[in-house]
């Protein structure tokens, strides 16, 4: 059971960094709370382990899953009003996974993988369109794309090689690659509450999650952490609820639980064919 316990906290991490998130953007710029959480990943994940060698392969992944994605979630959050919604859309990721390993990896899209890429993208057009949402709404959704896309490269590039090292570098490299936006975009008030909260912020998401993910999927297998965290969405909606009282509306509920049911279809499916 503690295996368990594991993943469960990464999902309640995550879950709970989107509503934090959505208070530090009075404060800070997205650009600015990206570039600091990559940093401090990057010092936290090379105090653990040496960092790996930096070459294309490891930029490439690096700018795409820690430094393009985290920015666009970051503006998501501060454009939504509902952070909730924002992290349902964020996990759209596997169903654009599917498409772009059939369509760059020649992978063949098994039937259960279409059945829950056509959940998905129903949920999306119900959430994204309906009234309870915005056209800012759809940045997220390009998030998803994005780390897609992000994980095809660490796949196909990088899973051999140590993952603690690799994904310190890759902060390092998103660090690098954000400080023009934290530059341009500079907007901070560092007042003593909200400098704590990034910090709190950046070390638990940045750092504690990527460890204790290592670790869930060494002891659990990537299917059964993949299935716990879609449980992120539901961590991110229930902090929300607690920190601004932001109830979702139907159409966020209908549409995050088509994608999280289209995503867990995907999963099962995969989980029957080891």
């Amino acid at each position: 059971m503690r295996a368990y316990a594991y993943p469960l906290v990464v999902a309640a991490i995550w879950g709970l960094a989107y509503p934090l998130t959505k208070y530090l953007v009075a404060f800070f710029s997205p650009g600015f709370i990206a570039f600091f959480r990559a940093l401090v990943g990057f010092l936290m994940l090379s105090a653990v382990s040496k960092p790996s060698r930096l070459d294309w392969r490891v930029a490439a992944a690096g700018v795409l899953n820690m430094g393009a994605t985290v920015l666009l979630i970051n503006l998501s959050v501060m454009l939504s009003n509902s952070p909730g919604l924002v992290s349902s859309l964020m996990y759209t990721q596997p169903l654009f996974l599917i498409a772009l390993s059939a369509a760059l990896l020649r992978t063949q899209v098994k039937a259960s993988e279409a059945l829950g890429v056509a959940l998905g993208v129903l949920g999306v057009v119900i959430s994204a369109m309906g009234g309870g949402a915005s056209l800012y709404d759809l940045l997220p959704v390009l998030g998803g794309f994005i780390w897609a896309l992000g994980t095809v490269a660490y796949r196909q590039w990088l899973a051999e090689r140590p993952p603690t090292a690799t994904t310190a570098t890759m902060n390092g490299v998103a660090a690098i690659f954000l400080l023009p936006a934290a530059a341009l975009s500079w907007r901070a008030s560092f007042t003593v509450r909200a400098t704590l909260l990034l910090i709190i912020l950046a070390v638990l998401a940045q750092g504690v999650a990527w460890l204790l993910w290592f670790r869930s999927v060494r002891e659990l297998g990537p299917v059964k952490v993949g299935e716990l965290s879609l449980l992120v969405p539901v961590f991110a909606y229930l902090f929300s609820y607690l920190a601004f009282g932001a109830i979702p509306t139907a159409d966020q509920i209908v549409g995050s639980a088509l994608i999280l049911l289209g995503i867990l279809t995907i999963y099962i499916g995969a989980a029957k064919l080891k």
